[in-house]
């Protein structure tokens, strides 16, 4: 089974420090990048998926990734489950990357079949809780502290980093389980992609999973928490 997190919603607001709209130059002006994202009748799911495919595709056409040629597979990976990056594509794995805007977070995942299942976190307080007007409705329930609310954005049309714990199926082991039944391996990434040009823009191998021989799920788990983690990082270096 997947590795779950408790939704805990820590975010070290700025305004609890009086500078909400204060953090250097690092709290833009709260502008609108695209405004064509906050049409109404797109959801936010209809959103991520437009920007994951148009940036996979992007990440082929430019030859830094190559698509799998076996069914169930997104990209080539190596042993290893790390994407298989070009010495070109290896740059989007620098170290040195940061961010500079607004953000949204949420997950991609292609363990089960090659078509990422998208989804989008948002702003959502206890039902004991009053809804808070100073937090984004984009500010996730998985960033801690000292991760800021202002780092995260209040409309789709102010993102300029969509951020994605990734679980990619790497490798098929065919009828590995009676039945028969395939084990897929599967490795977690963190992808960052630009939202308003749709391209891939930072990748963060985390770490890989194959199934045991004995096991209640065939599909390797997506370390989510370590995956938030460098999330959390990304953001509280920007907004310090």
């Amino acid at each position: 089974m997947k590795k779950k997190l408790i939704p805990l919603l820590t975010i070290i607001l700025c305004l609890a420090f009086g500078t909400f709209t204060g953090c250097g130059d690092k709290a833009e002006e709260d502008v609108v990048l695209n405004p064509d994202a906050d049409a109404e009748n797109l959801t936010d799911t209809d959103w991520a998926k437009d920007i994951w495919n148009s940036a996979i595709q992007g990440l082929v056409d430019k030859g830094y990734a190559k698509r799998s040629e076996e069914e169930g597979i997104l990209l080539q990976c190596m042993d290893s489950g790390m994407i298989d990056l070009s010495p070109e594509g290896r740059s989007l794995a620098s170290e040195d990357f940061k961010i500079d805007g607004k953000v949204i977070w949420g997950s991609a995942h292609a363990d089960r079949t090659e078509n990422a299942s998208l989804s989008i976190d948002t702003y959502s307080p206890g039902s004991e809780e009053e809804v808070d007007q100073d937090i984004p409705h984009y500010a996730s329930p998985y960033a801690v502290a000292p991760t800021k609310a202002e780092a995260f954005a209040k409309s789709r049309g102010r993102c300029k980093y969509l951020m994605l714990v990734t679980g990619l199926c790497y490798h098929i082991a065919k009828d590995y389980y009676f039945g028969p039944v395939d084990r897929k391996d599967v490795s977690t990434h963190v992808f960052v992609i630009d939202a308003v040009n749709k391209e891939v823009v930072y990748i963060n191998h985390i770490n890989s999973n194959v199934p045991g021989m004995s096991t209640t799920d065939p599909v390797g788990i997506t370390y989510d928490e370590a995956a938030r983690g460098v999330m959390n990082r990304l953001v509280q270096e920007a907004y310090q």
